[in-house]
């Protein structure tokens, strides 16, 4: 293959570029680095960005959603290079082709279990900070910065945990309570600990019912 072409997905026979509209003039045809620049400035620029302290982002699962619409027939794989029970480093690596030996991009991210959503869930928001940072490096959602929204959060709340001593106000372990979210300050009410619990799970995982933002980081008052 020519150094200035690109492995790209339309060898795939379940591909139909007709149901990509950012993909359709180049059907069957070599992708050149100057139609992917094309192509992937089109994709970003239906990319979904979320405004943090006046920057803007792009969510993981834009830029997961995107990646698949610029190689359907690539692949993202990840590794969790250790996990102590107290920290966990991930390492992410995205393919254009999924017969690709190489990545085309490697994305390096660590969480700390820690409290509220990292009580339960830091292994996971390594592994989506991983992923989000390698298709950053590809170009997808950075346009303004390689970090994602999620890792952008993430990176906040421990800020702020460590500003107040590592002290954050935990769930009262019965009766209701109340929870703001700190991306757009609407408050949560909650009858109890566990009903909280599941609600972030339900939103963690992409759930959409009573979600007030895209990112929905929550503090207990």
């Amino acid at each position: 293959m020519p150094e200035d072409t690109i492995a790209f997905g339309a060898t795939n026979p379940d591909y139909r570029p007709e149901a990509d509209p950012a993909a359709q003039a180049y059907e069957g045809q070599t992708i050149t680095r100057a139609s992917y620049a094309e192509r992937l400035a089109a994709v970003n620029a239906s990319v979904k960005f979320t405004n943090i302290k006046g920057k803007e982002y792009a969510e993981v699962n834009q830029r997961v959603l995107a990646f698949w619409s610029l190689f359907p027939d690539g692949r993202i794989e990840t590794e969790k290079v250790s996990d102590d029970g107290t920290r966990c480093d991930f390492k992410a690596m995205a393919y254009r082709h999924d017969t690709d030996e190489r990545p085309a991009a490697t994305g390096h991210a660590y969480e700390v279990k820690g409290r509220g959503v990292n009580s339960t869930s830091y292994v996971e928001n390594c592994e989506t900070s991983a992923i989000g940072r390698a298709l950053g490096f590809l170009g997808i959602g950075a346009t303004a910065a390689i970090a994602s929204a999620d890792e952008v959060l993430q990176a906040i709340a421990q800020q702020e945990a460590q500003a107040a001593g590592g002290i954050a106000k935990e769930p009262p372990a019965q009766g209701p309570f109340s929870a703001r979210c700190k991306v757009c300050g609407h408050v949560h009410q909650f009858p109890d600990r566990q009903n909280y619990e599941q609600w972030l799970a339900y939103w963690q995982g992409g759930g959409e019912q009573n979600r007030c933002c895209p990112n929905v980081t929550l503090e207990v008052m």
